[in-house]
């Protein structure tokens, strides 16, 4: 039985200093059936030349150079040629376990999950622990969006999981381009229409904390789509 192939999604922009440790946590993977989507979002550093060098050197590679239209925008440009049963997102100055693949797959095979979410960790410098018995979750039919706020950030945030590719393809599922806390409103969605989502206790995902980044930059308008986002979670329960 051929093994079940994953796209794995970089949005690429600006991150010349963590791209190569990003890529190569890919490119380390045990799951062997895989391809990394590098999406230059229009960097004007030398990450684009990067992205281009790991495409020369390893044939799992692919990239696309685009205008500069953010994470979303990225992210949406890479799920329009994925070619996996699954896809998975992982940011560019983020890194991967060497399982991560390969334990996210095998869940989602073997418990017939279309979404699967692992723990994380967090911090300036990559660095993994290890559980000797690591636990699981898994959530059932309409739960899955009722227990959206446990577990909140590993089950809200893009980054973690690997997503059937049914909804990107059948459910159209894309995005919101121009907006940041995108993450707050696709998820929503995905979790509503999800028949199985497993949760892991194993941290294979390390989340890069970085002064610049949005999570940690100074209020400015744009994170008031935050708001419109709880605002649009709000609709959805009502709808739903």
């Amino acid at each position: 039985m051929k093994k079940t192939f994953v796209s794995v999604v970089v949005p690429v922009y600006n991150v010349e200093p963590f791209l190569p440790e990003c890529v190569e946590s890919i490119l380390a993977q045990t799951w062997q059936n895989y391809e990394v989507i590098l999406v230059d979002d229009g960097s004007t550093d030398s990450s684009g030349k990067m992205c281009d060098d790991y495409a020369r050197k390893n044939t799992r590679v692919r990239v696309i150079h685009k205008k500069n239209g953010g994470l979303s925008s990225a992210r949406n440009a890479g799920i329009d040629i994925a070619l996996g049963n699954y896809i998975a997102f992982v940011d560019s100055d983020d890194a991967v376990h060497p399982d991560y693949l390969k334990v996210l797959v095998e869940i989602a095979e073997g418990l017939d999950a279309d979404l699967v979410a692992c723990d994380f960790n967090k911090g300036e410098v990559c660095k993994w622990t290890e559980e000797s018995v690591p636990q699981f979750e898994t959530r059932l039919g309409n739960d899955i969006l009722k227990k959206m706020n446990d577990k909140d950030v590993i089950v809200t945030v893009a980054w973690n999981k690997l997503y059937h590719r049914k909804f990107f393809d059948e459910y159209g599922l894309r995005y919101p381009e121009g907006k940041i806390h995108e993450d707050m409103f696709l998820t929503p969605q995905v979790l509503r229409l999800a028949d199985k989502m497993v949760i892991t206790s194993q941290k294979l995902y390390f989340y890069r904390q970085r002064e610049n980044s949005i999570m940690s930059a100074d209020f400015s308008l744009k994170q008031l789509d935050g708001l419109e986002a709880i605002r649009f979670r709000i609709k959805l329960f009502e709808k739903w």
